[in-house]
């Protein structure tokens, strides 16, 4: 089973290179900053697919 990460979780990806490049920030803290809403994500949507799994 692969789960797919949205693009910010990733440290290096364009879109976090690309964000903070024109914030003025360096890139790991954009991406650490963006690590709450990656776990978030991560977590419903196992939990979706656990209870979905069941259900079905």
């Amino acid at each position: 089973m692969e789960l797919s990460q949205p693009e910010d979780a990733w440290f290096y990806t364009d879109a976090t290179l690309l964000s903070s490049q024109s914030a003025g920030i360096d890139n790991m803290e954009h991406a650490l900053t963006q690590l709450p809403y990656v776990i978030i994500a991560s977590v419903l949507s196992v939990v979706g697919f656990l209870i979905c799994g069941f259900v079905m």
